[in-house]
């Protein structure tokens, strides 16, 4: 009597082998990524995901020394199930501590409190390749190629596709070859326990992915909305390595997010710091913004009488300003010069957690310095909270580029101020230059500056 299922499995021992491998490469990348934004740390994201690689890689070594080598194809078909369930427990692990402990200071810095949960989640990931190196014995350098092109095929995803779902269909991708070579429908009666296990293994793992999809922006609505109840997502971006975010409160309020954390500067800080700006040159300023994080600051400096070009970040962080600004029509009503004349002043934003590498450091500050006018000033607006030995690093790159630096202490905020000849820091002759060119005059001007512009000795800033 013909048979109406084949008698063999549906996937070879070595077809196995490579999905594991292929499955660990992706989910290591995947790893990475989604550790990274998590953190708001790229670098971080990486240095887990390969210290747990490496001492997953340890263990199985120092386990089949001790145990002696075991290579039969079962014993790699149980790692292999058993790898996959702790890399789908990750995401799983991630999104139960979020939405537990949605607290909005996190927004600000994300791993404050939550340093325990990386460390699960690096135990996790860890136990994962440790029971995959078992699972993959003996595939030799074919499988590390196998693996490295796992790798940078999710790296190349990460772009398009959720971090943890691409750490999902990879968990998923290795479970699925284990229960295809195991066949437990036809072994249901010869090992009825091991069945069972590699049964129960495919519900779990199905339900641990189910967590996975929209992970971050689902812990960081929750960490919002404890912040302010009501809002939407305006939209997501994802350069690659970092997931940028505009967000609308339901009080009308907009913010950009760079992976879950607030980048909207305080508007009377920033307000006070393109003042200082505009103030170091009369008559026509040539404004250069620098990844602004908020569209409105262009506007409100164009009011003030002044000629503003934006320079972009990556192309997700300028879909996300578009976002903030309504849509790209925001750009169209910025004034455009009649000539090609370089800019004469700048203001560069540090984002939170403060990043200068590219922005503040001595390379970038001579970079800025060519693309300006002679005698430009240079402002570089610090979040509030910043570290000293970064503020005083970027104070000590604007002076070496530009010759003076100062350093002022605004309400939430730190500005430092660079330019060729001698800062203009008296409240008097700042409100003297900017009252002639404000869209709407500020009563009061040099007292404001004198109470909120607190500015540091000149020393400081050597």
């Amino acid at each position: 009597m013909p048979r109406l299922r084949a008698e063999g499995s549906p996937l070879t021992s070595r077809a196995l082998l490579w999905s594991i491998c292929a499955a660990a490469g992706a989910a290591l990348a995947a790893l990475a990524g989604l550790l990274g934004r998590w953190s708001a740390n790229p670098a971080l994201g990486w240095a887990i995901a390969l210290g747990a690689a490496g001492l997953g890689r340890a263990a199985a070594c120092a386990f089949a020394a001790s145990s002696g080598e075991d290579t039969s194809e079962g014993r790699a078909r149980t790692w292999a199930a058993v790898g996959s369930l702790a890399a789908l427990a990750v995401p799983a692990l991630l999104r139960a501590q979020g939405l537990s402990q949605a607290d909005p200071a996190l927004l600000r810095a994300p791993l404050d409190g939550g340093k325990l949960t990386v460390g699960l989640a690096a135990l996790l990931a860890a136990l994962a390749a440790a029971a995959w190196s078992r699972a993959a014995k003996g595939a030799g350098v074919t499988g590390a190629a196998v693996a490295f092109a796992g790798a940078c095929g999710a790296y190349a995803g990460l772009r398009f596709v959720d971090p943890s779902l691409i750490l999902a269909a990879a968990a998923l991708g290795a479970l699925a070859a284990a229960e295809l070579r195991e066949r437990p429908w036809a072994a249901l009666e010869t090992s009825p326990l091991r069945t069972r296990a590699f049964v129960g293994a495919a519900v779990v793992g199905l339900g641990l992915a189910a967590l996975a999809p929209n992970l971050l922006p689902t812990v960081w609505m929750a960490r919002l909305q404890a912040s302010y109840p009501g809002g939407v997502y305006l939209t997501l971006a994802d350069d690659g390595t970092r997931l940028w975010g505009a967000y609308r409160f339901s009080n009308g309020d907009a913010v950009m997010l760079r992976d879950g954390v607030l980048q909207t500067p305080d508007p009377a800080t920033a307000r006070l710091a393109l003042l200082i700006m505009l103030g170091q040159r009369e008559g026509m300023n040539r404004l250069l913004l620098a990844r602004p994080p908020e569209a409105v600051l262009a506007l409100t400096a164009q009011k003030d009488g002044a000629l503003v070009t934006i320079e972009d970040g990556t192309r997700a962080e300028a879909a996300v300003l578009d976002a903030l600004g309504g849509g790209g029509s925001w750009r169209t009503r910025l004034i455009v010069a009649r000539d090609a004349a370089p800019p004469n002043a700048a203001l560069i934003f540090v984002p939170t957690p403060v990043l200068t590498r590219g922005l503040a450091d001595p390379d970038a500050m001579k970079a800025m310095k060519a693309r300006l006018q002679n005698g430009a000033a240079v402002g570089v607006l610090f979040p509030p909270g910043a570290p000293a030995k970064d503020v005083d690093a970027a104070a000590r790159a604007a002076a070496g580029a530009f010759g003076n630096a100062r350093v002022a202490d605004l309400p939430k905020g730190i500005l430092v101020l660079a330019s060729s000849a001698a800062a203009r820091t008296d409240p008097a002759a700042l409100a003297a230059v900017l009252t002639p060119d404000l869209d709407e005059p500020i009563p009061n001007l040099a007292e404001v500056l004198a109470a909120r512009v607190q500015w540091r000795s000149a020393s400081s800033a050597k």
